[in-house]
């Protein structure tokens, strides 16, 4: 059995999601084994909310995640690093989109995805 000093977990970091200009969802992301724990945020993004669609696979058709009945969207700040609160509500889902309510006005918007193994 290993312990605590021997499992090493592996964040990444590198997957990114693309709002285009003038757009409000971004290009699919496959998680791969991994779960969704935060978002950076860039400074240039705009608005305030970004909501979670889920597809049963990469090219399907998304849909906003929902819990209870309602859709989940989480509060964001240009320029902040952003923890997911409730991890129970997306865990499990592999592809994603993000959807702002807002154009994204002046550039391409990265928004670089922080997730952790499964």
């Amino acid at each position: 059995m290993l312990t605590a000093t021997q499992f090493s977990p592996q964040h990444v970091y590198a997957l990114n999601a693309t709002i285009p200009s003038g757009a409000t969802l971004s290009n699919a992301i496959d998680l791969s084994g991994t779960q969704l724990a935060g978002m950076f945020i860039p400074a240039s993004f705009d608005g305030t909310l970004i909501y979670l669609q889920a597809a049963p696979s990469l090219d399907g058709t998304y849909s906003r995640v929902q819990a209870d009945g309602t859709d989940v969207a989480i509060t964001v700040t240009a320029g902040k690093a952003v923890a997911i609160s409730n991890l129970a509500v997306i865990v499990g889902w592999q592809f994603i989109k993000l959807e702002t309510l807002a154009a994204q006005a002046t550039t391409d918007t990265v928004i670089t995805l922080a997730t952790r193994p499964l």
